[in-house]
């Protein structure tokens, strides 16, 4: 009996235990729905339908009976944790029933969720998401611009970039030259052939000298031409002997190289205009103008150009020397015959550049020998035909301080009329007004002893039989006077045909050194030995 009651007990304890278990699962559930709500922030119409699914699944768990049908009431969300109470139920009715009445269940305390009541709020923790990727738009760049043509280069342009060229491979073909060239210097030359090769060079400079005069007289201008050059060259190859170098050499060939190329801007190959001017320039080896901008420069100014550059490496290269300043004057009485149609000139000559040339020839003849009364007297009398005054009076006076003479004074009193100064005037025509002022012309003062030892008795035989119409007389020469006759016709060529016009060359060496033109730079001392009326030292 005791048994069946503790069964009943503990069938009515589990009874009773289902159904509070059952409302205690009803209190959490609608617990735990709220919470869910206030967590998930639901709105109106989802708390209503969550509250109308608990009133239904509270009333079918009030109709059920039994405590097997309780078992399928609550939501899905509880049947984990029913099944653990139910678990717990029937662990402790068999307790009970071991035990006996004493045993009485007792609840444990639910794990219900935290209140308000007994849990402080805290904000909830701010949960860090990564910033959502910045859009970055590329924009595709803009098609490129269709490439115009390139405008074709004018003739200035091409011309401009062939000069530039040009200098360029010049730089690189000095640089290459510099580099190429040997840093070894020659050892000093002997002193014996240095003096040797002086001495002839000298010689060879007066012999070439007195040629130029000679064919000067004869009328041989391209004869004079020439060997006034030679002189010029071997003036200056003497003065390379001198230094070691061949400085003044190549100074020369610059000066006759500019010379040449000067005549081109005459008009010898045609019409010269500007263009033609910028290629002529750009074809010639002369420095002059290479960097100059040619748009606005005249033939003329390029011909003068041209002539001040070979005036200044002539002097450069001859400096010092009374042949080089004589050779100079040769050149130029030869470019004034030229200019003057005294002689037959090619059609592409022009003598408005021959009268250049020659002007420049006397600037450079003053230049190179300072102490030339005969360079500076035929300088002032040129620019007095030319209608300078100033300038021929300062050359003029130059002169007259040197050397004067009464054609020279004559000169000056005239520029100094021209040019205003009176008081020089006056003092030229007192000087003029004196009879100690010498004369350029060749007037030999000589005895009446003297002048009857220059005739000669005709000879006997000549007389008798007169067979020669005219007498041949051989002049003694008297000292300090240096006697110069013109050659007379032989048997050979009667009457003077085919016999060469003026004086002939001498042959015979000690006719040769009787009249020798001695050059200041030879070691020797100058000796002054006057020649037809002129002093070279």
């Amino acid at each position: 009996m005791r048994g069946s009651r503790l069964a009943v007990r503990a069938g009515e304890g589990s009874i009773a235990q289902v159904y509070f278990m059952d409302e205690i699962t009803h209190a959490m559930d609608r617990n735990m729905a709220v919470q869910r709500a206030e967590r998930s922030h639901l709105n109106g119409v989802d708390s209503d339908r969550l509250a109308s699914n608990g009133k239904r699944l509270s009333e079918q768990q009030t109709g059920c009976g039994g405590g097997l049908r309780c078992c399928t009431v609550g939501a899905m969300s509880a049947i984990s944790f029913k099944t653990v109470a139910l678990t717990a139920i029937l662990a402790g009715c068999a307790t009970g029933i071991a035990g006996g009445d004493e045993a009485a269940w007792q609840p444990r305390p639910l794990a219900l969720p935290a209140t308000s009541e007994n849990w402080q709020w805290s904000p909830p923790v701010k949960e860090t998401t990564d910033p959502a990727p910045v859009a970055q738009i590329i924009l595709p760049p803009p098609p490129p611009a269709p490439v115009e043509p390139e405008p074709e280069p004018t003739p200035a342009e091409i011309r401009q970039e062939r000069i530039a060229q040009k200098r360029a491979e010049m730089r690189e073909r000095s640089e290459l030259e510099e580099a190429s060239r040997s840093s070894y210097s020659l050892p000093p030359s002997d002193q014996i052939n240095l003096g040797s090769r002086k001495s002839q060079l000298a010689e060879k400079a007066v012999e070439q000298l007195r040629l130029a005069n000679w064919a000067t007289k004869r009328g041989a201008i391209a004869s004079a031409k020439a060997a006034a050059i030679d002189t010029l060259r071997t003036i200056a190859a003497l003065r390379d002997a001198q230094i070691g170098d061949n400085s003044h050499t190549l100074a020369l060939n610059e000066c006759f190289d500019a010379v040449r190329e000067s005549a081109d801007f005459a008009g010898r190959y045609g019409p010269v205009d500007t263009r033609a001017i910028a290629r002529l320039i750009e074809v010639h080896q002369t420095p002059a103008l290479k960097q100059i901008n040619t748009e606005n420069l005249t033939s003329a100014r390029a011909v003068e150009a041209y002539l001040n550059f070979a005036k200044v490496r002539l002097t450069q290269a001859v400096h010092g020397g009374p042949l080089a300043a004589e050779a100079a004057l040769i050149l130029a009485d030869l470019e004034v015959l030229v200019s003057n149609g005294a002689v037959e000139n090619s059609a592409d000559h022009s003598s408005l550049h021959s009268a250049e040339l020659a002007l420049m020839y006397r600037r450079a003849a003053v230049e190179i020998s300072p102490d030339n009364a005969d360079a500076y007297a035929q300088l002032g009398r040129t620019l007095l035909r030319r209608s300078i005054p100033g300038a021929a009076k300062e050359c003029l006076l130059a002169s007259v301080s040197v050397q004067p003479t009464r054609q020279r004074v004559e000169a000056l009193l005239e520029a100094a009329a021209l040019s205003g100064d009176f008081l020089l005037v006056d003092q030229c025509e007192k000087q003029l007004a004196g009879t100690t002022l010498p004369s350029e012309l060749p007037v030999q003062v000589m005895s009446p002893e003297a002048f009857a030892r220059t005739s000669h008795p005709m000879p006997q035989h000549a007389m008798a039989q007169h067979s020669a119409p005219t007498q041949s007389f051989t002049p003694v020469p008297q000292p300090g006077f240096d006697v110069r006759v013109a050659a007379q016709p032989d048997q050979r060529h009667p009457h003077g045909q085919n016999q060469p016009r003026g004086p002939s060359l001498p042959t015979d060496q000690s006719q040769r050194s009787t009249g020798q033109i001695l050059d200041p730079t030879l070691p020797v001392p100058p000796l002054a030995i006057r020649s037809s009326g002129r002093s070279y030292w």
